[in-house]
């Protein structure tokens, strides 16, 4: 069971964060081109951001695009995690996998070399976390990989 979950999926459109980006970009275009005085240049460049973030959210794609990607993705090779924007991707091949600790909260990976991976997916939506947690609890099984639930885990599957 392969499972992917992009944390800046596009976002659902609102017209009045539309409406307010246009409007704090126009002012802001007014404010730089307009007026000369020096006193209101940052009120300008001020708007103009907030005008681009808003703009941007508006029409369903935040700004975070921009500075990278964030991810969960399991398949039939590796746990691949992206959970920070400005942080490196963790990849773990199941190749490489001993044993695999399963709570409701986090998870713990136990690797043929004797180091250890505990993540924490408290923060993830339920559904997201419940569904990512089946993926794993499949994959262990066609991969022959010791997996031990705890919590409501043992029951499913």
């Amino acid at each position: 069971m392969e499972f992917h979950h992009d944390f800046l999926k596009p976002h659902s459109k609102s017209g009045f964060l539309t409406a307010a980006g246009v409007f704090l970009l126009l002012t802001s275009l007014y404010l730089m081109v307009f007026d000369s005085s020096r006193e209101f240049s940052g009120v300008g460049l001020t708007n103009l951001l907030l005008g681009i973030t808003m703009l941007g959210r508006g029409i369903g794609y935040p700004l975070e695009y921009l500075l990278g990607k964030q991810f969960i993705s399991v398949d039939a090779n590796s746990i691949i995690m992206k959970r920070k924007l400005l942080r490196r991707e963790q990849c773990i091949l199941w190749s490489k996998m001993q044993k695999l600790e399963l709570w409701p909260g986090f998870f713990s990976i136990k690797t043929t070399d004797g180091n250890s991976h505990k993540t924490d997916i408290k923060d993830l939506e339920p559904a997201v976390r419940h569904n990512f947690l089946m993926s794993l609890i499949k994959q262990s099984e066609e991969k022959h990989i010791s997996c031990i639930r705890h919590g409501y885990l043992h029951q499913v599957g």
